[in-house]
This record gives C-alpha cells, sequence and structure tokens, in this order.
C-alpha cells in the first residue's frame, strides 16, 4: 500500500468516526467511570499526526483552526494530500495512520485493556490523558489510544488525544479496568447498539 493511500483510508476512517460515540462504562475496586468516547475533527490533527509534517508548511500555519485543516485535507485542496504523503517525515505518521484506520474494528471487538494513567507504563507520563487502552495484535506490536476528559457539559465526554503502536513496553502495571459495558451511537441516525454488557456475556 502506498502512503497515499494509507493516507486516503486514514482520512475516511476518522470520516465513519467523527458520527461516531462510544459509551463505555469500566469499572475498578467498586467504583465505576463512564465515558462518552467522541472524535471532534479538532481532535483528528494530532491523531493523524499532521503535526510530525514538518516540511508541509500549511498544516502548520497559525492563523487557520485544525478544523479548517481537516477541511482542507479532506477535500484534498490543492492536492494536499500528495504533499503529506510526500513529506519527509511520512515516516512518523504511519503508526498514527494505520491505528486510527483499525480503531472502531478494534472498538466493535471489545479486546482492549484500559488503564487509568497513574496504573499504567511511566513510558507515557509525559502525555496528558486521563486512560489509555490497548490492543495486542500477532506481531507483538500493541496499538495504544490516549484518551482525556473534556468537561463540556453535565455528561463528560472524552476526547482521543494520541495513538500510536510500538512494540510492548517494558515493566508493570497495576491491574487494569474492566469493562462492564459498550453502547455504539450513530450520531446522525440516532440509533444505538449494545456490543458489550458484562452481565449478559
Amino acid at each position: 500500500m502506498t502512503n497515499r493511500e494509507l493516507l486516503d483510508q486514514a482520512i475516511a476512517a476518522c470520516e465513519r468516526l467523527k458520527n461516531t460515540e462510544y459509551h463505555i462504562t469500566i469499572g475498578k475496586n467498586n467504583n465505576e467511570t463512564q465515558i462518552i468516547l467522541s472524535f471532534p475533527t479538532d481532535s483528528f490533527h494530532h491523531i493523524i499526526g499532521f503535526h510530525k509534517t514538518k516540511d508541509v508548511n500549511f498544516l502548520h500555519s497559525d492563523d487557520r483552526s485544525r478544523e479548517r485543516i481537516y477541511e482542507i485535507v479532506l477535500n484534498n485542496t490543492n492536492n494536499i494530500r500528495d504533499a503529506i504523503a510526500s513529506s519527509i517525515f511520512i515516516d512518523k505518521m504511519i503508526p498514527r495512520l494505520t491505528t486510527i484506520i483499525k480503531l472502531e474494528e478494534l472498538l466493535d471487538n471489545n479486546k482492549e485493556t484500559y488503564y487509568s494513567k497513574s496504573n499504567y507504563y511511566s513510558d507515557f507520563k509525559d502525555i496528558d490523558y486521563d486512560f489509555v487502552f490497548h490492543v495486542k495484535d500477532e506481531d507483538f506490536f500493541m496499538s495504544f489510544y490516549f484518551i482525556k476528559e473534556t468537561g463540556t457539559s453535565v455528561q463528560d465526554k472524552y476526547v482521543m488525544v494520541s495513538t500510536f503502536e510500538k512494540e510492548e513496553p517494558r515493566g508493570h502495571c497495576r491491574r487494569p479496568h474492566t469493562l462492564l459495558k459498550k453502547t455504539k451511537v450513530n450520531k446522525v441516525g440516532g440509533t444505538a447498539t449494545i456490543i458489550f454488557d458484562f452481565n449478559n456475556k
């Protein structure tokens, strides 16, 4: 697969995710946490790794919002996708592109493991997040997804702030949270589908 094809697939994945929410309940030590995971378009700038392509000046213009930059890439204005795919820094983006492409399928399969920041590997201490979930693949790599509470509504939502692939970190974690329930919501059609319920496994 070419870099351009990989970028196109990542943008298509973002377009699906922006119309999707996951309502996730996790528990630990008799305490439950409700996570409403959403994907606003301004979050894609960092998730996809636009900040990594330092030689594509348009992506780093201070007078353009991240939502506007995403729309330009979505519409491929002035063949901006070719410029990104040809960046000398594209190798730094590729792990992020592959993880966002896989994300919806992984969440729908309910195989992820959740940790809070204080319980997780110190490798990630510099990332600003509240929870991380990961999924280990058959090649002994993990896909990591970091989420942060936004606190913008009565029922606080969470957004993804970073994602990447890497070999399994060294070190020990405390016991993870248990996935209790997950509902997938289509924000356009208003439909909600329960895709995991611990009490009805």
